[in-house]
């Protein structure tokens, strides 16, 4: 699972949902497309990933 990160991002609150579809990238290296998924730890914290379907990486 990769991070997503809303501490800094927070605008992606208001368009995350789980089972969202979305393309996870790095500037000049890859993308791959995956499915968002959604936790809440023991302190209430909320994080949020993508789960990577490997299959469709592209190199940029």
């Amino acid at each position: 699972m990769i991070w997503i990160n809303t501490d800094i991002n927070k605008h992606f609150l208001d368009i995350l949902a789980p089972g969202l579809r979305v393309i996870l990238y790095t500037e000049e290296e890859l993308e791959v497309e995956a499915i968002v998924h959604f936790e809440k730890d023991e302190l209430g914290k909320d994080w949020w990933y993508g789960i990577p379907d490997w299959e469709t990486m592209r190199d940029l």
